[in-house]
């Protein structure tokens, strides 16, 4: 097995934010555990490459065999660790009689394997742990980390909170930091709202700092249980900053509750309702405004049945700020709400009379507005606007090759961007209709090498978005022969639509894995869309044959990784070769940035298959699985903005997971869990320890955020 060694740091990010599957046994049916064998004077030499590439269901066995071996801890650590991850209540024996060996390391993952398997087995080791943290070493951290656990999983809260919040008057900045990261995350978000009544009003300035470093406590936090208190703090008439953050906390969650605050917030300029001796940052721009936007159109997508209601209350004032602030956000509210008014104000914006512009000056006001209006006619469907968006998906003079990036430096660079304006908008329009009548125009302007390169690309998303399960499978099936095209055109269409095929994954893609081959130019992306699709038997099959493959074995390594289950994750990193291992972590960190380009249930399902074999890679391999973790969630916190139809936003996906935990059945609970775990969504899973069929699932994966698990070096312990 390789000597790589994971980091305590990279390895604390994985654990805080991949541990979300439950505490029940995972998917894998583990054979019954095997009873101790006396120790012998000479017990079996551990070979543990050999077990690293068994199936992980064939490897339990020696996993139990190892956990309490005295002559190779780095063996009975790694055993820890894996049966840790496979969460079986029948292992809780070997990990007690873990607690009493002589290596410290040992000691402190039998600790926390203890963690995995729930407050009972917690309260029942009690005794040991509590007895193994009287006389720990360098392990003592996970006897802490262990009693923790089982005081903040056996009880739904701690009246030690009201204590914290006496404290904070009284504490200076670094303690008044401490005691609000405990009430974030013993608490939740309603004690930080509570908290706001601990602000010093004297000098401003510090009320000011005070104020707003609680308020960015409960924005990250996002604790939908949190809604209520913010509706009673909003009902004391806070000053505006305060009112306007705690609205827009409160859409966030998906509630309407704070409507006709988000509404006065829209009408009022901020050189007005600000002074300039006391909030002079805040009259530098509008960023107070553009959110109430964003939230507005964010609750028209996830309250559909409101919209008529949204736009009665905040159609009039939105019209008026848009008509001197274009913002997209705002153009997609009107879009959204489908009403006749904002149409007739829409189009003259979509679809401009203006000459393309020359030269290299800015964009005019009118090809900045188009793009968003393109758009938001899509969303409105109204019959009347279908052929305009067409002539505007290619506006490109017969001259012109608008790709060519040598123009965006010269002569007709504003051209281009307009070109790049009106295309992009265009096609984003079309793929929220989603009419087939679209698919033939959409195919021309993907085929269009000489088109804006972003325009260009946006035609083939909205073309996957537009074409029926049946129409996409038969795009699927020929891309294998296109990407070898001698045709560049055909080659290059070819190309850019297996990039995109994992923003819309299909089973269909299964069938590019023979497409998978040494020389291939598009190795990762064939990866990612054969993995993003779920794999079945034969796929499996057909890429375990090709990871020992070299230069094919890390695209092939990363599809099992996405589509495939932990049972693979251990035999799979064994067979890779060192040079495609270095590859395949290399690649793990640009997956994300594909996945979460995408809102279809498939893609889902994808990001939870990744989420428990990244916890897997984490528990039974020796790599740096927490580089893949942090690119993962670097990308997932970008994404707090709409770029188009059919992308994943934050805040609407996590309302969607938190509606599916608390009233889906359970598998669709466990996901929704696992999901958020992977977000990092502690404020989501704090707000379901109490609720749904996967509550318990919620409490512990909210620790693992939190509570941050050790995690010890393996060859340094």
């Amino acid at each position: 097995m390789r000597a790589s060694v994971v980091s305590f740091a990279a390895l604390a990010v994985l654990c805080a934010a991949c541990q979300g599957s439950p505490p029940a046994p995972i998917r894998i049916a583990p054979p019954a555990p095997q009873p101790h064998a006396p120790r012998s004077a000479s017990p079996a030499k551990i070979d543990r490459d050999a077990v690293a590439r068994l199936p992980l269901r064939e490897a339990l066995p020696h996993y139990r065999a190892w956990a309490t071996r005295e002559d190779d801890p780095a063996a009975a650590r790694a055993a820890l660790r894996a049966l840790a991850f496979v969460r079986d209540p029948a292992d809780e024996p070997l990990f007690v009689a873990a607690l009493g060996s002589h290596d410290p390391g040992v000691r402190g993952e039998a600790a926390r394997a203890l963690v995995e398997l729930g407050p009972k087995a917690l309260e029942r080791a009690a005794p040991a742990l509590e007895a193994g943290l009287a006389k720990a070493t360098v392990e003592k951290r996970y006897f802490v980390y262990a009693l923790e656990a089982r005081a903040r999983l056996g009880a739904s809260g701690s009246p030690s909170e009201r204590e914290r919040i006496a404290a904070l008057p009284k504490a200076d900045k670094e303690e008044r930091g401490r005691l609000l990261g405990e009430l974030r995350d013993r608490h939740g978000g309603a004690s930080l709202v509570r908290a706001l009544a601990s602000v010093d009003p004297s000098p401003p300035e510090r009320k000011k700092a005070q104020l707003r470093s609680i308020f960015k406590e409960i924005e990250d936090l996002a604790d939908p249980s949190a809604v209520p208190e913010l509706l009673t703090y909003l009902g004391t008439s806070p000053p505006p900053y305060a009112r306007t953050q705690a609205a827009l906390r409160v859409a966030e969650a998906g509630s309407l509750s704070s409507l006709s605050t988000l509404v006065w917030r829209l009408e009022q300029d901020p050189l007005t309702l600000y002074r300039a001796d006391e909030d002079p940052e805040l009259r530098r721009d509008d960023t107070e405004r553009e959110a109430v936007a964003r939230a507005l159109a964010e609750l028209a997508v996830m309250r559909p049945e409101a919209r008529g209601q949204l736009s009665a209350a905040a159609g009039r004032p939105m019209k008026a700020w848009l008509a001197k602030h274009p913002n997209a956000d705002g153009v997609r509210f009107l879009g959204l709400t489908r009403t006749a008014p904002s149409r007739e104000i829409l189009r003259p914006w979509a679809f401009p009379t203006a000459k393309l512009p020359t030269g290299r000056g800015p964009l005019p006001e009118a090809f900045v507005r188009a793009e968003p209006a393109l758009a938001a006619l899509g969303y409105m469907q109204d019959a009347r606007d279908f052929d305009e968006l067409v002539k505007a998906l290619d506006r490109r003079p017969a001259d012109l090759d608008a790709a060519r990036v040598d123009l965006l430096h010269g002569a007709d660079t504003a051209r281009v961007v307009a070109l790049d304006a009106l295309g992009t908008g265009a096609a984003r329009g079309l793929a929220a209709w989603g009419d087939p009548r679209a698919i033939g125009p959409l195919t021309r302007a993907c085929d269009e090498t000489r088109s804006p390169v972003r325009a260009r690309r946006e035609a083939c998303r909205a073309l996957l978005w537009t074409l029926s399960e049946a129409e996409l499978t038969r795009l699927v099936a020929d891309l294998p022969k296109q990407l070898v095209a001698s045709d560049t055109r055909e080659a290059e269409r070819a190309r850019t639509l297996v990039g995109l095929l994992a923003t819309r994954p299909t089973p269909s893609a299964r069938g590019l894995v023979d497409a998978l081959r040494e020389g291939s130019r598009d190795g990762l992306a064939l990866a990612t869309v054969i993995g993003s699709a779920g794999l079945d038997p034969t796929t499996t099959q057909a890429l375990l044959a090709r990871v020992t493959t070299p230069e094919v074995g890390a695209y092939a390594a990363l599809a099992l990784l996405l589509g495939g289950s932990p049972e693979d994750v251990s035999r799979v990193h064994a067979a890779l070769g060192e040079p495609d291992l270095r590859t395949y972590e290399t690649l793990e960190t640009l997956v994300p940035a594909q996945l979460l380009d995408g809102d279809d249930e498939r893609n889902l399902d994808a990001l939870a298959r990744l989420a428990e074999n990244l916890r897997a890679e984490a528990a039974l391999t020796e790599g740096d699985a927490g580089t893949a973790l942090g690119s993962f969630v670097y990308e997932a916190r970008k994404k707090a903005h709409d770029r188009g139809p059919h992308t994943l936003v934050r805040s609407r996906l996590r309302a969607k997971l938190v509606a599916e935990a608390r009233e889906g059945d359970r598998p669709k609970a466990l996901r929704a869990v696992r999901l958020l775990t992977l977000f990092g969504e502690a404020g989501a899973l704090f707000a379901l320890r109490n609720e749904g069929t996967a509550r318990d699932e919620a409490r512990l994966a909210h620790l693992h955020l939190t509570a941050r698990p050790p995690y010890m070096e393996p060859n340094n312990p």
